[in-house]
């Protein structure tokens, strides 16, 4: 097993039993230590990997135009229609055609329900698909006529793990436009509402965020005197209650088309991107901050593309690792644009991925349609005229879908993080005891905006490599409050399930009794406690993962205190530094504290803690023995008093070093073998 250490922390957290998960102290904490690390395996650039030509090619009715897709990660597949709705196993190096495409007709847009099994999209009428389990083919499972017309486009609710509590929302156009929504356990419409004056038109760019309960409605052209698009916020409400309708933003000043789209539900933001007639204007990229609760949404801004980057017709976003991209429709070959989504701050235009051009030699000028087809897979213009787009969070690809005949998905690798050197993920093993001993880890989050992390509470899978507990229960704390609490995995305390949202950050436990909270942290400081079910006690290892790592905040520290023994006992800590585009290196403190903790009222504290620091390889980087003086006999007091938070007493130990990314490892010690309660921290 590998272990590393953690970052800058100067100070730790603590609880009595007399005041358990409630009352946090700034003080050192208790358990018997072992640190290790683990992260999403995720690397490169982004990169063209190659497409999928589906089968067969349809001329009567046309197949092209696959203006809409949607996606079911969990299970590895994604559903693109144009004329025909064709289903794709995503999880192996290309996308596989499952069964017989299916004749629907052409929809603007599409969405899934992967609990009830079943995707919908909009036309004359709501048309219902059967997603087959497996590798079962679609089928058709019914449509829905509506009395306020025909749907133009669609969201759905489907936050609640019951799919008998699901909900769609059709917004159907009119002067101006309704919203109805539909109960998907009768397929029946339920309730509707009607939009302000002069919000008419809508078909593209719609976006929704279920677990915050919203949806965001884009105009089109000529649905508002002004032709200016505005985003309408509509909220999804519980049971049979009509939606509301809660504001719309402006997002311009001059009229523009609105064609893709995408929703960053992690940090709040939705981006839109133009699609003009006049191949000459640059694409304008939008940015609203969606605003919490029932509060209209407002306007960042907006910015342009390079001159020759138009007409965006596809769009996904990867919050995760910060960017939003943007695909082309009318440039010869097609285009990829990246987009750092850059925090509070207006998106900024990263990098460009050029696709794959065609056996024509003699490609029409930029901006000019021309028929992209051909009786087989070599479609005479290449990779072109994008009209779909979705996003694979759990193995990192995106697939766009084209508007050629015969059809094909090209799958796209997305880039990776692209930031400062810090650290990216921190985890603890150590023994868990009755209470008040528990296993606690104390996590700070620094910096402007809310950190997405994933906290795992392990002990049956790890079971054979020195994790002993049986059964975790998970815990997180901020002062007083009580965040979040867990006991299985898959299932929130309520009873409802959180299966395929942990699963979707590609890393959930693989035993169902292990514990998992999914939340999204204000900066701050928090401490995440791991207990055994009904008193159990043994060896557990719990995690903290940062799933935002473009977000402008960091997941900075971790401390944990415990019994230092010797041989394989002694207190080991872990440490992942993050590379970012740079490759930048981070500057570290790592301190092995024990006497000092004697004032705090900790009972037999380690007496003279040496400490050590290795890289990913085992090679040392360092030793030290008392703070002040360096292992050759130099000093390096003043080095260490620079940092404001050295040592308190002259026998403990501590290291500054700069370290390029990579995993590193801390071993404390006691001094001659000696042994004791002691503290790494950096």
């Amino acid at each position: 097993m590998n272990f590393f250490l953690f970052p800058p922390f100067p100070f730790v957290l603590w609880f009595t039993k007399k005041a358990r998960r409630t009352q946090f102290r700034l003080l050192p904490i208790a358990g018997l230590l072992v640190f290790s690390f683990s992260m999403p395996a995720r690397a490169g650039s982004l990169e063209r990997i190659g497409h999928t030509t589906l089968v067969p090619r349809h001329s009567n009715p046309d197949d092209k135009g696959m203006y809409a897709a949607v996606i079911d990660p969990v299970n590895g597949y994604a559903y693109f229609t144009g004329s025909y709705l064709f289903k794709l196993d995503i999880t192996g190096p290309s996308p596989v055609q499952v069964g017989p495409s299916l004749y629907t007709g052409q929809f603007a847009g599409g969405v899934i329900d992967v609990a009830g099994g079943y995707a919908y999209f909009p036309g004359a009428a709501i048309k219902r698909y059967a997603l087959g389990i497996g590798t079962a083919p679609v089928s058709a499972a019914g449509s829905l006529t509506l009395t306020e017309g025909a749907p133009a486009c669609i969201v759905i609710d489907d936050s609640d793990p019951n799919p008998a509590n699901h909900y769609l929302y059709a917004l159907c156009w009119g002067f101006p436009a309704t919203v109805t929504k539909v109960a998907l356990s009768t397929f029946t419409q339920v309730s509707s509402m009607t939009l302000a004056s002069g919000e008419n038109k809508f078909l593209l760019g719609t976006v929704q965020d279920a677990q915050k309960g919203y949806a965001y409605f884009v105009s089109a052209p000529n649905s508002t005197p002004s032709n200016i698009p505005v985003v309408v916020k509509v909220k999804m409400t519980p049971a049979t209650n009509a939606p509301i309708r809660f504001g719309a933003v402006t997002l311009d000043t001059v009229a523009v088309n609105i064609d893709g789209a995408s929703i960053d539900t992690v940090h709040g933001y939705a981006y839109y991107g133009t699609y003009d007639s006049d191949p000459t204007v640059s694409s304008k990229i939008y940015k609203v901050k969606l605003e919490d609760g029932d509060v209209a949404p407002t306007l960042v801004g907006n910015i342009s593309l390079q001159p020759g980057e138009g007409r965006l017709a596809a769009s996904v976003v990867d919050p995760v690792n910060g960017y939003v991209y943007f695909a082309d429709d009318n440039t010869y070959p097609g285009h990829i644009y990246q987009l750092s989504l850059n925090g509070p701050n207006l998106p900024t235009e990263v990098g460009i991925l050029p696709l794959q051009g065609g056996t024509n030699n003699n490609p029409p000028p930029n901006g000019t349609t021309a028929a992209n087809v051909s009786n087989d897979s070599n479609l005479p213009y290449g990779e072109v005229f994008f009209r779909s787009a979705v996003f694979d969070p759990v193995r990192g690809y995106a697939y766009f879908g084209q508007d050629s005949r015969p059809n094909q998905v090209v799958k796209v690798r997305l880039a990776t993080l692209a930031a400062p050197s810090q650290p990216v993920n921190i985890s603890t093993r150590a023994s868990v005891q009755a209470d008040p001993e528990e296993l606690i880890g104390g996590i700070i989050i620094t910096g402007a905006d809310p950190k997405r992390v994933l906290i795992r509470g392990m002990g049956p899978s790890l079971i054979g490599v020195g994790v002993t507990l049986s059964d975790p229960t998970l815990e997180l704390h901020q002062g007083d409050t009580t965040v979040a609490t867990n006991d299985n995995w898959k299932t929130k305390p309520d009873g409802t399930s959180q299966q395929a949202e942990i699963e979707a950050t590609t890393i959930p436990p693989t035993n169902d009794l292990e514990s998992a909270i999914l939340a999204t942290l204000s900066p701050g400081a928090y401490t995440a406690v791991l207990a055994g079910k009904n008193g159990g006690t043994g060896v557990g290892l719990v995690e903290v993962y940062d799933l935002a790592q473009g977000a402008n905040s960091k997941l900075a520290n971790i401390s944990t205190r415990g019994f230092v023994d010797m041989g394989d006992n002694v207190m080991i800590g872990g440490l992942i530094v993050g590379g970012g585009s740079g490759g930048g290196a981070a500057t570290v403190m790592v301190r092995a504290l024990g006497p000092s903790l004697t004032g705090s009222g900790v009972a037999g504290a380690l007496g003279d803690p040496t400490l050590e620091l290795y890289d990913g390889s085992g090679m040392t980087i360092a030793t030290n023995d008392n703070w002040k003086t360096r292992s050759d006999g130099s000093s390096q007091q003043a080095e260490i008093e620079a940092t404001t938070i050295p040592p308190t007493n002259d026998l403990e130990s501590a290291l500054v070093r700069t370290l390029p990314p990579g995993n590193y490892t801390a071993i404390v010690r006691g001094k001659n073998s000696t042994t004791g309660v002691g503290l790494v921290e950096a």
